[in-house]
């Protein structure tokens, strides 16, 4: 509990883009603070399903992911993607 303390984004609408932005931020700290104790490995398979707000987040977080101590690893069949989620990798 103590690792997402203040991280609530309470009334979030993510159709606005102020409130994406907020949950984004709330994203990349909460895997700076667990990546803080020890290096972090975040896999996502399947991204070929991934919803258009998880491709965001992933691109949100896109090269701050080495700074905050985190690896991605991502699985995908590129002959079943969309050209966005194709672009993360």
């Amino acid at each position: 509990a103590s690792v997402i303390e203040g991280l609530a984004v309470e009334g979030a609408d993510p159709g606005r883009t102020a409130d994406r932005s907020r949950v984004f931020q709330a994203v990349a700290l909460l895997l700076g603070r667990i990546a803080a104790d020890a290096p972090v490995l975040l896999v996502v398979d399947d991204l070929q399903w991934a919803d258009p707000a998880s491709v965001d987040v992933l691109r949100y977080l896109g090269d701050d992911l080495e700074a905050l101590g985190v690896v991605l690893l991502v699985a995908l069949r590129t002959a079943t993607s969309r050209p966005d989620v194709r672009g993360l990798v």
